[in-house]
C-alpha cells in the first residue's frame, strides 16, 4: 500500500469530517454505532475500515431515518428509560519507547466534565468509558518511578486517528507512541523516517525508514489500531 492512497469509501449522504467516529456520528442521530456499522447499505465503508472509530475525511456513512418506538407504562408513575451502549472506550499504554511500562500507577483521567481515577494494570494498560461526544481528555499518571518526574500528563485528542493508509495517519500513531515528528509537517521527512527505524527495530524488520506494508502493519500492531 503507497503512502496517501486510501481513497475515501462508502455511499452515504453524510459525509466524514475530521475528528467523526461512527460512536460519535451515531450518538449525534441517536443510534448505536453498531446499527449504523452493520447495515448493509455502509457495507463498503465496514470492508474499507476494519475499525468503526478510524474513518477518513471524505468517507461516506448512510444514516436512515429514526424509527419511533412505544412501551407501555402504567399512568401516574415516573418511569426512567435507560438508554444501553452508548459510551466509547478511551484505551491508553503508559510506557517507554523500548517497551518499558509503567505498571501499577494511579492515574486520573479528565473527559467531558467527568474525573475518572483508577490505577495501571500489569502491562501499563488502562481502559474507561467517556461520552461518544468527547473530543478531547487529560491524562495525568503518578509515575512513582526513580528517575522519573512524579507525575506526567497527557492531553489526549480522542476520536482523531486516520487510517494507517494515509501518512497522516501513521505520523498520528507515531506520536502516540511518543516520537517526534512534528517537524515533518504532513510529508515523509527525517523525522518521521527516523521514528520508522525505530519501529522496525522493535519488530525485527530491516531498519530502512522506508513505509512499507509490513511497516506499516508493525506499526498498527504496535499502536493497537
Amino acid at each position: 500500500m503507497a503512502i496517501d492512497d486510501a481513497a475515501p469509501a462508502g455511499t452515504g449522504d453524510y459525509v466524514v469530517e475530521s475528528g467523526d467516529g461512527m460512536s460519535l456520528i451515531a450518538f449525534r442521530r441517536g443510534f448505536f454505532w453498531q446499527t449504523l456499522w452493520e447495515l448493509p447499505e455502509n457495507g463498503e465503508l465496514k470492508k474499507a475500515r476494519a475499525n468503526p472509530e478510524v474513518l477518513l475525511d471524505g468517507d461516506r456513512v448512510t444514516i436512515p431515518p429514526l424509527r419511533m418506538k412505544k412501551a407501555a407504562c402504567a399512568t401516574g408513575a415516573v418511569h426512567r428509560f435507560r438508554r444501553k451502549g452508548v459510551p466509547s472506550k478511551v484505551a491508553f499504554d503508559v510506557r517507554q519507547r523500548d517497551g518499558t511500562v509503567f505498571s501499577g500507577c494511579r492515574f486520573r483521567l479528565t473527559a467531558g466534565g467527568r474525573t475518572i481515577e483508577g490505577t495501571t494494570d500489569d502491562a501499563g494498560h488502562l481502559e474507561e468509558f467517556v461520552s461518544p461526544d468527547v473530543t478531547r481528555a487529560e491524562l495525568t499518571v503518578w509515575l512513582d518511578r526513580p528517575g522519573y518526574p512524579e507525575t506526567f500528563t497527557w492531553t489526549l485528542d480522542v476520536g482523531q486517528l486516520d487510517p494507517a493508509g494515509t501518512l497522516r495517519g501513521v505520523q498520528a500513531r507515531l506520536t502516540n507512541l511518543g516520537y517526534d515528528v512534528r517537524s515533518d509537517g504532513e510529508e515523509l521527512g527525517p523525522a518521521t523516517s527516523e521514528a520508522l527505524r525505530a519501529v522496525q527495530s522493535r519488530a525485527a524488520l530491516p531498519a530502512t525508514g522506508i513505509l512499507d506494508d509490513a511497516t506499516r502493519e508493525a506499526l498498527v500492531k504496535l499502536h493497537g489500531s
